[in-house]
């Protein structure tokens, strides 16, 4: 085989050509000196022209969007704590302290409302809560100072006017704390001074709620109240409406006759009210109709007043029976209408002189079922429940006696003379002359079958 068979490896076979010497027209190269009396390139005239060139078409471009370039030895903007702090302020700013507080209440991030006046820049901080279980989200009004008093809001930046408005909600929501130790000199003046006087005036008219340290639940607490005031409001049209649609009551405002149209029970309404248990009631009602004296001079009145007075009383509800019957009694209207409210049963009488939700005859089982039964066997006979229960209470739970009184009753008697010896003699027939021959003959039987031990008794 021959030596070195293979060819050179690379590229040792292949020699580089010589660097062309550099033209004088060639500039793509560098030269390192350290010879001080080489003469240093200067740049070209054509370079310094189109920088030039591009420096006023930058100006123009501003000029026409309106931005003014400051000049080169213009002083630098102040930044954000040196505008709200001034230069010597290492603290925090209000905006910080405002987030700070409504995460620990775990209330959402303030958010901050912007306008722009004559005066200035305005704002205004709106805080929200979060309800972590229905997922609701509160937001509250935002924080304005009073009409009087928003020439304090105007501020001559943005920055300035959202740092005075997160110092106003922090007063709203901390004034009670010492919260103002920890801002600037300027606000801190502003919480001392200003804000101090602005809540003074709110709380002596009535508005310090809006001073409370919980503002969701003042809102709640307003909203309750709010909805409450409606809800009596409400109720007070309604009945309002109900007096308006009842019927004139006589006597009922004095110096109006019934006659004339309106609605005269405002005088009934306003008038004391006394609540009394059932059997109370009931011993003050029997107390009156027996002591109560009934036109104590016998006045007689005319025939024409007493058809007016049956009329007007009619259209209220009475019976003309009723009503004729204490015509006879009394002298005037008003005694009229007032022994017809003591004598007349509760069955009869008209919805309007009963308590509201009131229901005549109609009352809790006693659990006496004895004695309700007897109650409903003389209620039988057409009288009222209540004077029944009257009269078998007075009788001592005897029905017979307090069917003979109440039938002694009727025939124009007081309850109060009846006494038992009037009904004494008083029997209940149960049969017929044949009932007692059937009696006489069971009675033989026994006789005949168990001799002396068994004693005959009168057929009851």
């Amino acid at each position: 085989m021959p030596k070195n068979a293979h060819g050179p490896r690379h590229g040792a076979g292949h020699k580089k050509p010589a660097p062309a010497a550099p033209t004088s027209d060639d500039t793509s190269y560098i030269v390192f000196s350290n010879s001080k009396g080489d003469p240093k390139k200067k740049s070209k005239p054509a370079d310094d022209a189109a920088n030039t060139a591009m420096a006023d078409k930058t100006k123009a471009k501003d000029t026409a969007a309106g931005v003014e370039t400051p000049p080169a030895d213009a002083p630098k903007k102040p930044d954000t704590r040196t505008l709200i702090g001034g230069a010597s302020w290492t603290g925090k700013l209000p905006m910080n302290l405002l987030s700070e507080h409504c995460q620990k209440q775990r209330w959402e991030k303030p958010e901050y409302t912007m306008s722009k006046t004559s005066e200035g820049f305005s704002s205004a901080a709106v805080l929200k809560s979060k309800n972590l279980k229905t997922q609701e989200t509160t937001s509250l009004p935002p924080f304005h100072l009073p009409p009087g008093c928003k020439q304090l809001a105007a501020q001559p930046t943005a920055v300035e006017a959202r740092h005075f408005a997160a110092t106003y909600a922090l007063f709203r929501v901390c004034n009670m704390r010492d919260i103002h130790m920890m801002l600037p000199p300027n606000y801190r003046d502003l919480w001392k001074g200003d804000f101090a006087d602005i809540k003074a005036e709110d709380v002596k008219e009535g508005r310090g709620w809006m001073y409370e340290a919980d503002p969701f639940q003042a809102k709640r607490e307003r909203d309750e109240a709010h909805a409450l005031m409606e809800k009596r409001r409400a109720e007070h049209q309604k009945q309002k409406a109900k007096e308006s649609s009842q019927p004139a009551v006589p006597g009922g405002v004095p110096g109006q006759s019934s006659g004339k149209s309106g609605n005269l029970m405002r005088g009934w309404n306003k008038a004391p009210k006394i609540e009394m248990g059932k059997r109370i009631r009931k011993d003050v009602e029997t107390l009156i109709r027996r002591k109560g004296v009934w036109n104590p001079h016998g006045v007689t009145i005319s025939t024409a007043y007493r058809n007016q007075v049956v009329e007007e009383l009619v259209t209220l509800g009475f019976r003309r029976s009723h009503i004729e019957e204490a015509a006879g009694i009394c002298k005037d209207r008003e005694e009229i209408l007032e022994w017809l409210l003591i004598h007349v049963p509760e069955d009869d009488l008209p919805s309007w002189s009963l308590p509201e939700g009131y229901v005549a005859g109609i009352s809790m089982a006693s659990g006496d079922l004895r004695r309700e039964a007897k109650v409903e066997r003389l209620a039988t006979a057409g009288y009222a429940v209540e004077l029944c229960e009257e009269m078998l209470d007075a009788a001592g739970g005897d029905e017979a006696l307090a069917a003979g009184a109440l039938q002694k009753r009727l025939l124009g008697a007081e309850s109060g003379d009846v006494t038992p010896s009037d009904v004494s003699s008083l029997r209940i027939a149960n049969g017929t002359t044949d009932d007692s021959e059937a009696w006489n003959e069971e009675q033989e039987v026994l006789v005949s079958i168990y001799g002396d031990s068994q004693t005959s008794s009168e057929n009851p």
